[in-house]
């Protein structure tokens, strides 16, 4: 449009997260006065599926600058009413920015762009709901389910708020490093999520839940105490 493409290159889903891959690129005129790079504006973005309800953004990175860069952007995946039934969505970008040294501007007479995409939902998942109860001091903690996807583990707990808890994991006794945080404020549920690899690594599972942040002697602290819940993924 104008000079600016932005192709979609490739389009994963599964039951916990969907990932858009995609390029902007551009003519090397194309809105180039006024100076800066032309850029997607990440907070203007929509995907939303057939009943146009919109999926919760996860995150996004990007690469590259001038005539081309990269997009990569994470929805959280919908209710599917069948893994084998393909995710029909639409992904907007209503317009471009010009990021330049005064911060970014809209630029007028690009945009909207619109995709209608077919996705196939990978079926591998790994799905457990233990609905383990912990309680320590005077809280109760629940948790309900946990889902093991190639791309992530999502836990939902009950009981405590996003805000209030953290939680580490451990498979077959190693620790994973890489989440453990909530990814959005859930009602009434929480859910933590580690965006690692661990479909393949069954076996003896721990999650660890800290609660309770405060600032103790000048520096912020997890001061409940911890409850363990441990499972097994088959």
């Amino acid at each position: 449009m104008n000079g600016v493409t932005i192709t979609i290159q490739r389009v994963y889903a599964d039951a916990n997260r969907v990932v858009i891959g995609c390029l902007l690129s551009r003519a090397s005129d194309a809105a180039s006065s006024g100076g800066g790079d032309v850029a997607m504006s990440w907070h203007t973005l929509t995907l939303v599926d057939t009943a146009g309800v919109e999926l919760r953004w996860l995150g996004g990175a990007s690469c590259g600058m001038g005539d081309e860069a990269g997009y990569c952007f994470t929805y959280d995946t919908p209710p599917l009413p069948s893994p084998a039934t393909p995710l029909r969505l639409r992904f907007t970008v209503p317009s471009v920015v010009r990021d330049g040294a005064e911060g970014a501007e809209t630029i007028e007479g690009f945009g909207p762009f619109v995709f209608d995409l077919s996705v196939p939902v990978y079926p591998r998942a790994r799905v457990v709901e233990p609905n383990q109860r912990g309680q320590a001091d005077d809280v109760e903690v629940t948790l309900r389910r946990v889902v093991v996807t190639p791309t992530e583990v999502r836990a939902t707990l009950r009981g405590v708020g996003w805000h209030e808890v953290m939680a580490r994991l451990t498979v077959d006794g190693h620790e994973v490093v890489d989440g453990g945080v909530a990814r959005w404020a859930g009602a009434p549920d929480t859910p933590l999520s580690w965006v690692s690899p661990l479909y393949d690594h069954p076996g003896a599972w721990t999650i660890t839940v800290y609660w309770r942040h405060e600032e103790v002697a000048g520096e912020w602290a997890w001061t409940g105490t911890p409850i363990a819940f441990p499972f097994v993924i088959a």
